[in-house]
């Protein structure tokens, strides 16, 4: 279905696919997911969110669209271009596998909005988060969810630069 601009219904496109509600399922990397928004053009994910929320124009509320049954993590890409990209995140139970860590290529900056965690880095250390609490993560600093509250979902956001 298109509009008149030639677009594809977005709102369509957003039902039938796995950003249903704005939420990733994490067995799919969103960043390697396309959407298809009008007759021969392709974006990417990324691109596509961007497109979506501004067309939407509205506000939103990071409390909202959280599923009743987390069987998986879940990401939500807010807002970001290619220097910064800022995400909500939604635990329930969920950890790092026991062997490996992130080595990510970004610094993170990461706040528990909702709920509980504690974050273990490979040089032993850990870090609980609570309600409000936030932490910098630089760039190759070698690091894994080793808690979330199984009882109850922690939301966290994210800001990769």
């Amino acid at each position: 279905m298109q509009n008149g601009n030639g677009f594809e219904d977005l709102q369509r496109i957003n039902s039938n696919s796995t950003l249903r509600h704005g939420i990733i399922n994490t067995q799919k990397p969103f960043s390697s997911r396309k959407f298809t928004v009008a007759r021969g053009i392709t974006i990417q994910a990324k691109e596509f969110t961007q497109l979506y929320l501004f067309l939407q124009m509205k506000s939103h509320n990071i409390f909202t669209g959280i599923p009743p049954n987390l069987d998986q993590e879940l990401f939500e890409f807010l807002a970001g271009n290619d220097k910064v990209v800022i995400e909500k995140i939604i635990s329930k139970g969920q950890k790092s596998p026991e062997s490996g860590w992130y080595d990510q290529e970004k610094n993170e900056w990461v706040m528990v909005l909702k709920g509980k965690a504690a974050l273990s880095f490979e040089d032993g250390t850990s870090v609980h988060l609570n309600e409000g609490d936030f932490i910098n993560i630089p760039a190759h600093k070698k690091h894994k969810v080793s808690w979330t509250d199984p009882d109850n979902e922690t939301i966290w956001l994210a800001v990769h630069y």
